[in-house]
């Protein structure tokens, strides 16, 4: 589970960035060790998750809280969401 930063730990962070192509290179090598490794949807799921929270850490801190919140529900909540609309689909 990804723990949420405190103002000192964001700001600790905040002269630390990644730069664009790194993030694009490390997301296309993430998901092909994924898919070769036939993970489950949870575990892409949870993985693109953590990263874009990860990606937070680089905002500052007045964004923050706005960005975790973009990042998503957890898998159980989405998977809950995306059934439902399959069935509302459905019908």
């Amino acid at each position: 589970m990804i723990e949420k930063f405190d103002a000192n730990q964001r700001a600790s962070h905040a002269g630390r960035k990644i730069p664009a192509g790194g993030v694009v290179r490390l997301a296309v090598v993430a998901l092909i060790a994924m898919a070769s490794s036939a993970c489950s949807d949870r575990q892409v799921y949870d993985s693109l998750q953590a990263q874009q929270r990860s990606r937070c850490v680089n905002e500052p801190a007045v964004r923050y809280d706005e960005c975790m919140r973009q990042a998503g529900p957890d898998y159980a909540e989405y998977e809950q969401k995306r059934n439902e609309a399959r069935d509302d689909n459905g019908r």
